[in-house]
């Protein structure tokens, strides 16, 4: 009876006794990385593209962002993003033919075009800003109901816009028609907007000072040829020409003045409203300027296309402005 229980419980500890793994018969020679969940996957290709094929990319590319408007902003915010990527490809691609002179060349006109529309959209938001502003300081449909605050400095912002698009237009004349297109009609439609003195002279304001140097290099290199008659018969008209052109720009930037304070007079769209305090001698300027012009084209008759064209076109404005009392007035229409 002993042995019988004592096998029993022989038994039941076999059973219960827990069986070992067998050990396989062969172990995996490369054993699985771990995958990280954030990990980045790496794009790795061994397409290897012609020359030709590269050269036609870079001009389907090219013609692709010079052929968009990029003064339409929503369309820059779909396709800038596309065209980065596009265009890291393509800097990728043109490495192996890059030493070549028309890859190389083509590869530097692109670069300079998103260079140049980088720059251009820049301006142009900053102008877009300046316009909206503009509008809603002037309140509900220019009435002033519910006007917002003013920028004090506009005309600090403008200056340094058109400086900016002097700058463009000297460095990238290639791409006159695109700047145009973006800052220049940025500036044209702040002029709408806000009327900042200088616009009607940005082109002399730059330029002048640039023509003074020149003029003075003129003036040292010329000496030693200034006693032959038609050197010296060209300086002298030279000299004249600046001279003409510095009583037209006086004059007229003065006539400027007057017409502004003859439209900050009237009020409101003319109806007096907001209307600012009028010049009582207004009569004595335009007078004096009338003179001034009459006397420029005496004394400078083969000028006369450019004295009418400053002096004579701002008469013909301030005209407008105001009645003048003086005789032959009516010539300042035309």
């Amino acid at each position: 009876m002993a042995s019988h229980i004592a096998r029993r419980a022989i038994t039941s500890l076999r059973l219960a006794a827990p069986r070992q793994a067998l050990a396989p018969a062969f172990a995996p020679r490369f054993a699985p990385a771990a995958v990280s969940i954030g990990a980045s996957r790496q794009y790795l290709t061994v397409v290897k593209y012609s020359r030709d094929d590269v050269m036609a990319k870079l001009d389907a590319f090219h013609a692709e962002v010079f052929a968009t408007n990029w003064a339409d902003y929503l369309n820059l915010v779909y396709n800038v993003p596309f065209w980065e990527v596009e265009y890291e490809k393509l800097s990728s691609i043109v490495q192996p033919y890059l030493h070549e002179e028309e890859v190389g060349k083509k590869f530097g006109e692109v670069q300079e075009l998103l260079d140049v529309m980088y720059q251009c959209e820049d301006i142009r938001d900053h102008l877009n800003e300046l316009a909206e502003l503009c509008t809603r300081a002037s309140g509900f449909m220019g009435t002033g109901y519910a006007a917002e605050e003013k920028v004090d400095n506009l005309d600090e912002h403008a200056k340094v816009c058109a400086e900016a698009y002097e700058a463009l237009l000297a460095k990238h004349p290639d791409f006159k028609p695109k700047i145009e297109q973006t800052v220049g009609h940025g500036l044209a439609i702040l002029r709408q907007k806000h009327k900042f003195n200088w616009a009607d002279y940005l082109n002399l304001v730059y330029n002048v000072p640039f023509w003074e140097l020149e003029y003075e290099k003129l003036s040292s290199i010329v000496q030693p040829y200034i006693h032959e008659e038609d050197v010296g018969k060209k300086f002298s008209e030279v000299q004249e020409l600046m001279d003409v052109m510095y009583q037209c720009e006086d004059v007229r930037d003065h006539l400027n003045e007057l017409a502004e304070l003859c439209t900050r007079a009237s009020g409101f769209m003319g109806t007096g409203y907001a209307a600012e305090e009028k010049v009582d001698n207004l009569d004595e300027h335009a007078k004096a300027c009338s003179e001034a012009y009459d006397a420029l084209l005496a004394k400078h008759p083969d000028f006369k296309p450019k004295i009418e064209q400053t002096v004579g076109h701002g008469l013909a404005i301030l005209r407008q402005k105001h009645k003048f009392k003086f005789g032959s007035m009516h010539r300042y229409f035309f």
